[in-house]
């Protein structure tokens, strides 16, 4: 089908009020084809370049492999999803729209920055029993960081690959496509909650939850402040996760 085809098949399908029921298809097919299919192959596949001295899923090296395989496969299924829709051209678009929005993307960042050391200033004020040195999802980020080799594939997953998969659930699905039916505030608000939550997995304080705050409220700020457009949220998320590293890197 030609592009001029799916301008009028699809006219502006990405702002309408069509609800894309087979995009939330992309949840339960990431668990179907990558935690139930492609977990365990790369395992074999490892166990047979290890010659089954050791099991893959004790080593960095099969954690970094495994996540890199999941991000890849989970955008190969989108782009599959919506092939004939454009979506090269329209991303391309997106991207060329955000050029409007660096300045306020810049602003908020370092916004959320200074939000961020007051918060971690303020924590110094808690209850021993209630502070943290590092939040226990940075600490298994910083695993990504144990293969020396493998460290340029877990920054283009980290600062790049992650980010987008995160903004296609967290903007696309939650906000874009269920803020269709239960109105965009209400649907920004459990997108906040949501990405918070799921960066909480294994939290030693419940003060871990501002840390995530800080980087969830931005994120749907610049998502909606730029008419929803997935390139700025997502040039925000990746910004975020690519000055992280960079101190991560430096400490």
């Amino acid at each position: 089908m030609s592009s001029e085809m799916n301008e009028i098949k699809y006219p502006e399908r990405w702002h309408s009020r069509y609800f894309a029921w087979r995009d939330l298809w992309l949840v339960p097919l990431y668990f179907l084809l990558v935690q139930i299919v492609l977990a365990p192959i790369i395992s074999l596949i490892m166990i047979l370049v290890m010659d089954g001295t050791m099991y893959p899923g004790e080593t960095s090296t099969y954690k970094i492999i495994l996540n890199f395989a999941n991000v890849l496969v989970t955008l190969l299924i989108f782009y599959l999803m919506h092939v004939n829709h454009d979506i090269v051209r329209i991303a391309i678009e997106r991207f060329k729209q955000v050029k409007k929005q660096l300045i306020f993307i810049i602003i908020v960042f370092v916004l959320a920055q200074l939000v961020s050391q007051l918060y971690n200033w303020l924590l110094n004020f808690l209850p021993s029993s209630l502070q943290f040195d590092d939040t226990a999802n940075n600490k298994e980020v910083l695993k990504l960081f144990d293969v020396n080799w493998l460290i340029p594939v877990s920054l283009i997953m980290g600062v790049i690959l992650i980010p987008l998969v995160e903004e296609l659930i967290f903007r696309h699905l939650i906000i874009h496509e269920l803020g269709k039916k239960i109105t965009y505030p209400i649907a920004a608000i459990l997108s906040i909650i949501l990405f918070t939550g799921l960066h909480l997995l294994g939290m030693k304080s419940p003060f871990e939850i501002g840390e995530y705050l800080i980087i969830a409220v931005p994120i749907v700020i610049v998502y909606m402040r730029s008419g929803r457009n997935l390139a700025a949220s997502f040039t925000y998320h990746a910004l975020n996760n690519g000055f992280a590293f960079l101190l991560m890197l430096l400490m």
